[in-house]
């Protein structure tokens, strides 16, 4: 889990930042930096992104991920983390 503020870490990965004016958060409390969609990144141990996960609740996406990783290790075993 990560904080990217200024946006510097999202547009490295390609991602796209929205400028937060008039939006808030899950609590109702105005955001105040830009801000991307929820991104889950599964990494190689070393440091290669072996798939991108996105566009889901964060319930659909701890599912997800872990189907990915189980179906990753099983085509080639390895240890994968995973960065959300």
């Amino acid at each position: 889990m990560g904080s990217d503020t200024d946006g510097k870490v999202a547009k490295a990965y390609g991602l796209r930042v929205t400028q937060a004016a008039g939006h808030k958060d899950s609590r109702g409390v105005e955001i105040d930096h830009g801000f991307t969609e929820r991104t889950t990144f599964i990494v190689t141990p070393d440091g290669q992104i072996a798939a991108t996960l996105g566009g889901m609740t964060p319930a659909d996406n701890v599912e997800n991920a872990l189907k990915t990783v189980q179906k990753i290790n099983a085509a080639k075993p390895a240890k994968f983390c995973l960065i959300s």
